[in-house]
């Protein structure tokens, strides 16, 4: 056999030795590394025989090639080399070549031979090798080792912390997440030996296409011998833990069955009860999840009242003690309280002359026999008039309230005059319950008369409550303007929904007018409380052509009543003003009217702005119908959180399990404050909630309930839910904008569940990757789908949710999928990738969320769109990115967990 030159190379993927001219491998056309060291051929044996011992039994011609080439060179006597001997010295015990090792997740230090930390259950970090994958497929070759010709030895590794493959010659950290082994070398050395010790057994058999399968969890390819992922211990997809021979513990905090060898719970953390070694620090790292019981509306009204007396007592001693009544110095009868720190807006400061107290107004001198009351049955909404103040949405609630009585006093936590003059005020802000303290003095004109809404026949509830809320707020003027919806969240903590009256392509709303007159039926004879807004949302209201009719434009009025007469369709209405009625069909003057509806209707001459108008003309003249879901006997409970401003950081679900069918309504708050300037744009809010085995997620969720994405005070949805577990996701994405070193947590909101029977609650922090995968769900569920060729399908939300969502999928099984995705020309958005313009590397049969467009601010936005999309052989992005890059911008810790490859 000829010598072969020294000038030589060897080939990367099938280690042919090739003469030094050729520009690709002669066998295999791999391309010749950039930078070349000539090897000996006895350095070539040196280094390839360290992994030849691994590699089956096709190898072992290149194995006598190599022992030919040694053979005939002049540098070392021939020693005769096989495939099961080495030249070197032989290969220590085991317990001596795989040193101890501490686990990255509890630094417990373990045993060489364990996978598995024997503390928490991590598994031992070892690095997966595999080859690159070139333009042109190949065959043949290893899929575990790659060899180098430079003195230091070269990878292609998967980083066992995010997935992501890299080179080790262009990068000795990820460059995905930067995560970095403490000793490349030592990760080589301990798999090559892991490979040399099971050598000949079944489980470390490197799994080929054919005989192997894809771990739902980590996506590691296993051999179809085994039957839990070698890797994350994954029971293998269509297995119970039974059939894989896998020994489970149940957590006795959230019930769920584990693998035996985790030691904490895989959903709550919790160690298992012999777990962790007596006197472990660790067992107090994270407190256990704890299951809590909702409690019904009724029972959460009574404590917050027996804490409101203990306040108003120490209140009510102190002003006697003092001889004084009392000043709220929160909320002073001064200009700030009208107008808050900005300039008023509105023509109510310079109307507010004084503040008064209920004995010093004049309408006390024009009747000084009358007595002031707090209330003075029979209650009624006829009872309510507006002021100046343009806070009718709030007056239009009120009076839906005061067809119910006792609702209104449960609201007033001080239902009697006192002379004290301090009264407290039961509202729900923001999704929580607060007990609000007021005195009464009210703004009144220079002529002694109140400025603001009162209620006839010397009632204090009407400003009283008004106070309370202004208080809440700020200031009075911050109750300029406003939805009824607001209105009814805000007086009784209930959820609420909007039942729109006008189409809307844009936002993807049909209008359905027989669906539209079941769902106003059954909500009346459910007794749900409802206000109409008037005019509002996207209509063009024409002022003069609703003042024609009796109508006022962007006005909200309360709806009394809903009945189906006669064929007749037909809704009683109130205008809060307590004037200025609508003078159309079924007006009081109607000739619609017969003896025999007036008598069952009670239409009789309308007073106080009451009348009666057809379904028809509330399509005509209307934009939604507002509807308080408020029913006695409801339990509920709320969690707190704060939504990060980065995926990196873990985000707060609620674990939620029934035991029986239940309905289920969900509404999430968002800080609203409407008379400051926030600190940061309104959030996109949206709510999603997953069906889960025992608090598992496994493989794609079953997305039960949601709500469209909206920048709004609230979102809200209901559904009726069977029983098992749920996870609830409180998602806001306008915030996430992939800025590296932005604070961890962003704005508060509250998570609010009200439900037909008591359930089970947990609050718990879980991964990104989990909103991940639910909104990839999602969109394959609900979203729009766009089949680009076979194989390819893009998912995307857009009418309707406040920006766009786009989905690409991969279901070829040997390809990757390159996207460009531009969004470059919309109007008013912001990007969790931090830009518009994106390229990605999709791996075969995975898909990932491609970019999420969110609006900014309560104003119109436009989304442009325009997406290709090519396969190819490698993962790279060859000449739509940076060398060897497979994401453009790179998946930062910022934007991995939402936007990293999910498996199909």
């Amino acid at each position: 056999m000829t010598q072969p030159s020294e000038n030589v190379w060897t080939c990367r993927n099938c280690t042919l030795i090739n003469e030094e001219r050729l520009t690709k491998c002669s066998a295999c056309e791999y391309p010749k590394p950039q930078v070349d060291e000539p090897l000996t051929p006895r350095k070539l044996l040196d280094k390839a025989h360290s992994f030849f011992t691994s590699i089956p039994d096709q190898v072992s011609s290149a194995v006598a090639t190599v022992q030919n080439l040694v053979s005939s060179s002049p540098e070392s006597s021939p020693p005769r080399v096989s495939a099961s001997h080495s030249p070197s010295p032989p290969s220590p015990p085991v317990e001596q070549v795989l040193d101890d090792w501490t686990c990255s997740r509890c630094t417990f230090i373990n045993n060489g031979v364990a996978s598995n930390c024997s503390m928490c259950g991590a598994p031992q970090r070892f690095k997966i090798v595999y080859p690159p994958v070139e333009d042109t497929p190949q065959s043949g070759v290893s899929s575990e080792v790659t060899t180098d010709d430079s003195n230091s030895e070269s990878m292609h590794v998967i980083c066992e912390s995010c997935g992501m493959g890299y080179d080790t010659a262009e990068s000795q950290h990820c460059p995905v997440c930067f995560f970095e082994d403490e000793d490349d070398s030592d990760v080589l050395e301990r798999t090559r030996q892991q490979n040399h010790v099971g050598e000949g057994s079944a489980s470390h058999i490197q799994p080929t296409e054919d005989s192997s399968w894809t771990c739902p969890t980590c996506t590691f390819k296993n051999s179809e011998l085994l039957k839990m992922c070698e890797i994350c211990g994954s029971v293998k997809k269509g297995q119970t833990p039974s059939q894989a021979g896998v020994e489970m513990w149940k957590c006795q905090i959230c019930t769920r069955e584990n693998p035996v060898h985790h030691a904490k719970c895989q959903s709550c953390d919790t160690f298992r009860e012999n777990g962790v070694k007596n006197g472990d620090k660790g067992s107090n790292e994270r407190p256990k999840l704890r299951r809590e019981h909702s409690i019904t509306t009724e029972t959460k009204r009574k404590k917050d009242t027996e804490t409101a007396k203990e306040q108003f007592e120490r209140i009510s001693l102190f002003c006697k003690q003092n001889s004084m009544q009392f000043v709220d110095d929160s909320f002073p009868p001064a200009p700030r309280s009208i107008h808050g720190n900005s300039p008023s807006t509105t023509q109510l400061a310079g109307l507010v002359a004084s503040w008064r107290r209920p004995n010093e107004l004049r309408q006390h001198l024009e009747n000084p026999s009358t007595t002031w009351k707090v209330f003075r049955h029979p209650i009624s909404p006829s009872d309510i008039s507006q002021g100046v103040l343009g806070d009718c949405w709030f007056l239009s609630a009120l009076s839906v309230l005061a067809e119910k009585p006792q609702l209104l006093e449960s609201i007033m936590i001080t239902k009697e005059t006192n002379p004290e003059g301090a009264y407290q005020v039961r509202l729900c802000h923001d999704g929580l319950w607060e007990t609000i303290v007021i005195d009464d003095s009210l703004p009144a004109s220079e002529s002694g008369n109140l400025v603001c809404s009162k209620a006839e026949r010397k009632q204090l509830w009407v400003p009283l409550i008004e106070k309370a809320l202004a208080k809440m707020n700020g200031s009075y003027e911050a109750l300029v303007s406003g939805k009824c919806l607001e209105g009814l969240a805000t007086l009784t903590g209930a959820p609420c929904e909007s039942v729109h009256l006008q189409g809307n392509e844009k936002n993807n709303i049909i209008i359905d007018k027989n669906l539209i007159w079941a769902t106003l039926l059954s909500s009346k004879e459910a007794g749900y409380l409802m206000g109409a807004s008037c005019g509002g949302g996207n209509m063009k209201a024409d002022k003069a052509v609703y003042e024609s009719v009796g109508l006022r434009p962007r006005h909200s009025y309360s709806v009394l009543d809903v009945q189906d007469i006669c064929d007749n369709r037909l809704l009683k209405l109130r205008n809060p003003w307590g004037r200025f009625s609508w003078n159309g069909d079924w007006s009081d003057d109607s000739p619609k009217w017969t003896k025999d509806l007036r008598e069952a209707l009670g239409a009789h001459e309308s007073k106080g702005g009451i009348f009666w108008i057809s379904l028809d003309d509330m399509l005509k003249y209307f934009d939604s119908v507002d509807i308080c879901k408020l029913q006695p006997g409801t339990s509920e409970f709320r969690v707190q959180g704060n939504f990060p401003v980065s995926a990196s950081t873990p985000s707060k679900v609620v674990i939620l399990t029934l035991d029986r069918p239940t309905q289920v309504d969900l509404t999430l708050y968002q800080t609203w404050r409407k008379n400051e300037t926030l600190t940061s744009n309104p959030l996109d809010l949206m709510v999603v909630v997953i069906r889960t085995n025992g608090g598992q997620v496994t493989g794609e969720p079953k997305v039960v309930a949601f709500t469209r994405r909206q920048v709004k005070a609230f979102v809200s949805c209901g559904a009726m839910l069977e029983p098992g577990d749920y996870i609830i996701l409180c998602c806001s994405f306008n915030t996430l904008n992939g800025t590296p070193g932005t604070p961890t947590l962003g704005q508060p909101y509250v998570l609010a569940l009200h439900s037909s029977r008591p359930v089970l609650y947990s609050p718990v922090m879980r991964d990104h990757t989990l909103i991940a995968k639910s909104l990839i769900a999602l969109l394959v569920q609900k979203g729009k789908r766009h089949q680009d060729r076979e194989g390819v399908t893009f998912y995307s939300l857009n009418q309707g949710w406040s920006g766009t969502v786009l989905v690409a999928e991969n279901r070829y099984p040997d390809y990757y999928m390159h996207v460009h995705s531009d969004f470059n020309g919309s109007f008013n958005v912001v990007s969790t990738r931090g830009q518009l313009n994106t390229m990605d590397s999709i791996p075969p049969l995975h898909r990932q969320i491609i970019n999420i467009l969110s609006q900014c601010v309560e104003s119109g936005y436009s989304i442009y769109h325009h997406t290709k999309n090519r396969m190819s052989p490698r993962p790279d992005l060859k000449d739509w990115g940076p060398t060897r890059s497979q994401h453009f911008p790179e998946l930062t810790p910022d934007t991995f967990a939402l936007h990293c490859p999910v498996p199909l």
